[in-house]
């Protein structure tokens, strides 16, 4: 309801103090994570920048607006005797190999289920990430990823080609069972009709999973995270971690796994120090 000529610094501002805080506390308006809002004042900068290509502004009011304060996001990831216990639970599910290629690989949800067979070569031992498959209001769509280090071909892990290969055999055999009515959509994931899996499917099935199980309580979203945190501890190099989730930065993932980083670059420190002294 705001003109864009009468946007300012204040009125910016206020919003996103009201996102952070909400006036009213209802269902509909709980608190927004700090990174949510980060997220907000980049697309609103953009938004407003390409009002001035255009004309229609002569100056960006969110120029030099910085969404300050440290992200109060918690990530609870697995240890690796919980990720055995896990795999070894819901193997012969469905939840076995878009779980597999998530705790293992850090892909997103969205990733792991628009993965294509297509984009798997066991020749050369790669999976190419090039689609995703996400919610919308009239339901799962398949897209091409938001941004260019989202597309990414990473190195085939040697305990995942045969859960890969035995996931193609029976796709296989389910296309020749079924005749015309497989539905051919050349997706890794998929039912044994050929279709895909509902996102929403994926992600509450794995909570019901967790209720049946003694490890930690952790989202869907948080078997990438096990995946970082995993691989930083065993001293894999940030950048290359970085590459492997697919983040636009470096510093994202800095930022995002300082609580791991930083206790890493205190010990490696110290060694130095060590070796000095």
């Amino acid at each position: 309801h705001n003109r864009l000529c009468k946007l300012d610094h204040s009125t910016i501002n206020g919003f996103y103090l009201n996102l952070r805080q909400p006036a009213t506390r209802n269902a509909s308006s709980k608190p927004m994570a700090l990174n949510s809002i980060r997220y907000v004042n980049r697309v609103l900068n953009k938004a407003l920048g390409d009002a001035i290509l255009e004309k229609i502004i002569r100056e960006n009011p969110c120029r030099g607006i910085k969404v300050s304060g440290k992200s109060e996001t918690i990530y609870n990831t697995l240890t690796k005797s919980e990720v055995d216990l896990l795999t070894d639970h819901i193997r012969g599910t469905s939840l076995f190999l878009p779980v597999s290629l998530c705790v293992s690989m850090g892909l997103r949800r969205s990733e792991a289920l628009g993965l294509r067979w297509k984009d798997v070569d066991f020749e050369n031992e790669t999976i190419s990430i090039k689609k995703t498959l996400v919610m919308t209001s009239v339901g799962p769509i398949l897209q091409t990823p938001k941004t260019k280090s989202s597309l990414r071909t990473l190195p085939m892990q040697n305990k995942l080609k045969p859960i890969l290969l035995a996931a193609k055999e029976k796709r296989d055999a389910h296309r020749k069972i079924l005749g015309k009515d497989y539905k051919d959509n050349d997706f890794v994931c998929s039912k044994e009709n050929g279709g895909h899996y509902s996102p929403n499917y994926i992600t509450h099935r794995f909570a019901n999973v967790l209720n049946e199980l003694p490890i930690t309580k952790t989202r869907y979203h948080d078997l990438r995270h096990t995946f970082a945190t995993i691989a930083l501890e065993n001293n894999v190099p940030l950048k290359v971690v970085s590459y492997f989730l697919g983040h636009s930065t470096l510093s994202i993932t800095g930022n995002i796994y300082s609580h791991v980083t930083d206790p890493l670059a205190r010990e490696h420190f110290n060694s130095i120090a060590d070796f000095i002294w």
